[in-house]
């Protein structure tokens, strides 16, 4: 599979994925992306430069 059209492919998370419910619970609710040492953070995710693939052929 490839990226025919040499376009850049970009999946990103939107939001941050926090680590546990406590550091939801201490995060600020009006602050976005303000838990302390999250998972995931936002922005986190996956980019392929144009015309490259991220499936070999098999």
């Amino acid at each position: 599979m490839r990226n025919v059209d040499r376009t850049v492919d970009r999946n990103v998370d939107p939001f941050e994925l926090p680590r546990s419910m406590q550091a939801v619970e201490t995060s600020r609710a009006d602050v976005p992306d303000d838990t302390a040492d999250p998972v995931f953070a936002q922005g986190h995710g996956l980019s392929l430069e144009a015309g490259t693939s991220c499936l070999q052929p098999g």
